[in-house]
């Protein structure tokens, strides 16, 4: 189980890394730092809140 220190440094690894990623996103995350599905979906949500502060 990944947690909440997990989902926002998947968060933050997503908002860095997210053009080097050549395959599915919830996959990548979910392997990387043990996510379950909702906890990647949130990672993801939070990686976009970095990338478009205010949207």
């Amino acid at each position: 189980m990944g947690g909440h220190g997990s989902i926002q440094a998947a968060a933050l690894w997503l908002h860095q890394h997210r053009n080097e990623l050549t395959g599915p996103v919830f996959p990548a995350l979910k392997e990387r730092f043990g996510l379950r599905n909702l906890e990647a979906i949130e990672a993801a949500k939070q990686a976009h809140a970095l990338a478009y502060p205010g949207a």
